[in-house]
């Protein structure tokens, strides 16, 4: 059995009791950094001119599903919160994917004063629903910071993704999420979904452009390094190889 982190392999084994650990063999998502990394500089430009940001206004943008578990709403009262600080004219939210929940969000936005708009091309609004983007390395690289605010989590492409592009993450600690980067160093990891906490540690890298800058490369240097599509690659060929080596031998 392959699970994708050390997290996932204790649950499977210690938690729900599925397997024994020496079934279970850890191998983590690979992700192609050439793919993600291609003409990056156009990719900021062109999304950033899309949206009418300028290089001082600081990007912030949550991708995945907008359901439930993915906790959208610690989103908005993180936003609520961020606009209330001294740093609000600074500062622009994307969500970017789609899913039933999106109606439910706006409403809590519309309820709390905040415009937003779904992917039009305008600078009055703070928030936007951009749906899905293809390829997403468009939207990375044109984010200043990704966050994720999910209940619970196997291994959430959207942080490795975003170190890969070089962009320092915020996230709660659940499920595999610790995993996926180095606290304090890539990013910042949010214990029990505490709306403060998450956003003064916003508030840190929206003052501090080098910061930001510094926290993206050692997320790129370690994604690049414990996600790369060549040590996925190589991993599955050596537990094929293993696992037919041990049956032969039998």
């Amino acid at each position: 059995m392959v699970v994708l982190s050390e997290q996932q392999q204790k649950e499977i084994c210690e938690q729900y009791k599925i397997a024994n650990v020496d079934k279970v063999k850890i191998i983590p998502l690979g992700v192609d950094e050439i793919l993600y990394n291609a003409d990056a500089e156009l990719l900021r430009s062109d999304f950033r001119n899309t949206y009418h940001l300028s290089e001082s206004c600081v990007a912030i943008g949550i991708i995945g599903r907008i359901v439930p578990v993915k906790n959208h709403k610690l989103f908005v009262k993180i936003i609520i919160e961020l606009l209330q600080t001294p740093l609000k004219d600074k500062v622009k939210f994307f969500v970017i994917g789609d899913g039933y929940s999106k109606n439910e969000l706006q409403q809590l936005l519309t309820n709390a004063g905040i415009e937003w708009n779904n992917n039009k091309k305008t600078c009055k609004s703070k928030v936007i629903f951009t749906s899905w983007i293809t390829p997403v390395a468009h939207a990375l690289h044109g984010l200043d910071i990704v966050v994720l605010t999910s209940l619970n989590e196997g291994t959430p492409l959207s942080l490795i993704e975003a170190q890969i592009c070089a962009k320092p993450v915020v996230a709660v600690d659940v499920g595999g999420v610790r995993d996926t980067f180095v606290n304090n160093e890539s990013g910042y990891l949010i214990e029990d979904h505490d709306v403060d906490e998450f956003t003064n540690k916003l508030l840190l890298l929206i003052k501090n452009k080098e910061l930001r800058e510094k926290m993206g490369e050692k997320g790129h240097l370690f994604a690049k390094e414990k996600f790369s599509k060549r040590a996925e690659i190589d991993a599955f060929r050596k537990l094929y190889v293993d696992c037919i080596t041990s049956t032969m031998k039998k």
